[in-house]
């Protein structure tokens, strides 16, 4: 019997020879099976220098996907394999003449594919490390460069010292002027800023008086409403009862007088 697992034959053996039954022709693909198909093949391409594959290398590949399939068998012959890669590239082509991006879920797969891989003259050079003559040359004309520096900022600063001796007196005479010119400013400010204070505690002071007596007119105002609803409030009261002893005085009248005319009815009899 033979054993279980990935199926392995000789190539030059026949699928009859092997104990093999033929796979049915016209079954469907399945998604697994299509993507295993497309590794298989592009593998199998990639080997033998991306050209035809012959009926022998389709054969391996079938072999080649029921055994990703974890199938005993192959489930489709290589013929079915060379037809499904050709219908794979077909709808391919037509995909990628989509003005939008194709959502077919084999397009990216094939894409990556029909590309092939990334040849190494394509792929970026490394940065090349720093040569010790570039650095020797560049070290000269940095020291020359702060030389140059040196001697300009100690002649910079010799002049700068010559001149701020010649200009320290009259400096010093000018810093005094200045200092009288904002004492006397300074007073000048304090005397407006005293006379702005009392304008405005005198406007803050009105500006009080004023909402005081508002204040006072308000709540005068909200009394006397307060007693006008009172007033008439108890002269409602006050009609209210009339009426009530009224309408008592109606109702004593009536029931006496029905007694008197009983009372008379009985005397006549």
């Amino acid at each position: 019997m033979a054993a279980d697992g990935p199926l392995e034959r000789d190539p030059a053996t026949p699928a009859s020879v092997a104990g093999l039954s033929k796979p049915a022709p016209g079954s469907t693909w399945s998604d697994l099976e299509t993507t295993h198909l497309i590794d298989a093949y592009e593998e199998k391409w990639n080997s033998s220098k991306r050209g035809p594959l012959r009926a022998q290398q389709w054969e391996d590949v079938a072999v080649e996907v029921a055994g990703r399939c974890g199938l005993t068998r192959p489930s489709k012959s290589g013929t079915q394999c060379r037809h499904k890669i050709e219908k794979l590239r077909k709808r391919y082509r037509s995909e990628r003449l989509r003005p939008v991006r194709s959502l077919w879920p084999f397009f990216e797969r094939i894409d990556r594919m029909e590309r092939g891989p990334l040849p190494i003259s394509g792929r970026l050079p490394p940065p090349a490390p720093a040569s010790s003559s570039s650095c020797s040359d560049f070290k000269p004309h940095l020291s020359n460069k702060r030389s140059v520096n040196g001697i300009l900022g100690e002649a910079g600063l010799r002049g700068s010292a010559r001149v701020s001796r010649n200009v320290r007196p009259r400096k010093r005479q000018v810093e005094e002027e200045d200092e009288e010119d904002d004492d006397e400013e300074n007073e000048e400010e304090a005397d407006e800023g005293s006379d702005v204070g009392r304008g405005g505690l005198t406007e803050l002071a009105a500006e009080l008086r004023r909402f005081g007596e508002g204040y006072v007119r308000m709540e005068r105002k909200r009394i006397e409403m307060m007693r006008e609803k009172e007033r008439e409030w108890m002269e409602m009261e006050s009609r209210r009862l009339e009426m009530v002893m009224e309408a008592q005085r109606g109702l004593v009248e009536t029931i006496a007088g029905a007694f008197w005319k009983k009372a008379k009815n009985s005397d006549d009899l």
